[in-house]
């Protein structure tokens, strides 16, 4: 009895720490997406033509230092 007790109380205890990585790991993905999205934004502006491979891989900068 004690043995089936202790099985489903790890299985909970399991179940809600996969849950809350997941959740920790969507909200990073949400802030690293903001940041990018606040980084473009900042370079490029709202309005202008869309960032290519060279901008986005932070690759200029590299260019205009050679």
């Amino acid at each position: 009895m004690k043995l089936e007790e202790f099985s489903v109380n790890f299985e909970a205890i399991a179940i809600v720490n996969s849950m809350l990585i997941e959740n920790v790991n969507m909200q990073m993905e949400s802030e690293i997406a903001d940041l990018l999205d606040r980084r473009m934004m900042s370079l490029f502006g709202v309005n202008s033509k869309p960032a290519n491979k060279m901008d986005v891989q932070n690759t200029s900068r590299r260019l205009q230092k050679a």
